[in-house]
């Protein structure tokens, strides 16, 4: 083994050290170039995630954009959520989801109205996960929306929060692990 190699792997696996202490986020597949499937990162799930999660009951989130000046709350909505969980080539820790929303109750709330919010689309997010614990994760390859919190090989409860910065920035946030998805 080269001593070149040998050194990758060691910056890899402290940067992996670094990235579960911190939970400051993962790498992606170019931040250790050079190696191949072998995520040196935070500890593995205890189960697999893959798979169709989806919320059984409608939770409420809060809707927030600064499109009338300061951020601020504009709305609120009961959200179903479906989660059609990938795993990520070359990683351990690190999920892709499909992510698709449904709402309703949309009520606007203060003078604002629901001035620049845009409902949120089907989308992919990138998350990470420890062995019991989701994680957003963190960087420019990542998408806005995170969702963190604890899960069971059938029941994640999560708290939901995006913040999205385009003409005006919006998003919503739920509260404390009220995002509750149950495999299907």
């Amino acid at each position: 083994m080269s001593t070149g190699f040998r050194l990758k792997r060691f910056i890899a696996a402290v940067g992996g050290a670094v990235c579960w202490l911190s939970a400051a986020g993962c790498p992606t597949a170019s931040d250790v170039t050079g190696l191949t499937n072998s995520p040196t990162t935070a500890l593995t799930p205890a189960r697999s995630l893959v798979g169709t999660w989806r919320t059984a009951i409608a939770f409420p989130v809060t809707i927030q954009t600064d499109a009338c000046g300061s951020r601020q709350e504009v709305g609120r909505a009961n959200w179903m959520v479906t989660w059609n969980v990938r795993d990520v080539a070359g990683f351990t820790n690190v999920i892709d989801v499909d992510m698709s929303v449904s709402y309703s109750g949309l009520t606007p709330v203060g003078s604002c109205g629901l001035a620049g919010w845009v409902p949120f689309p089907p989308q992919t997010i990138r998350l990470c996960v420890s062995s019991s614990q989701i994680t957003g994760c963190t960087g420019t390859n990542y998408k806005n929306g995170q969702a963190f919190g604890p899960f069971t090989s059938n029941l994640m409860s999560l708290t939901w929060t995006h913040w999205e910065c385009i003409v005006v920035c919006y998003g919503e946030v739920s509260a404390t692990n009220e995002m509750k998805l149950v495999k299907s």
